[in-house]
């Protein structure tokens, strides 16, 4: 009787785990290219 509801509530947690692992790989993501962009910048006019 309680395995449907647990079934799903298993089921609601795992779609909102992978949620939240997407948006952090994305801000990760998102932060490493900033911080690239910005050492590349730098480093292109030390060159320079």
């Amino acid at each position: 009787m309680l395995r449907p509801f647990l079934v799903e509530l298993e089921d609601e947690y795992a779609t909102k785990l992978s949620d939240v692992r997407t948006r952090l790989a994305a801000a990760l993501r998102l932060r490493l290219e900033r911080a690239w962009t910005t050492f590349s910048g730098a480093w292109t006019k030390a060159l320079m």
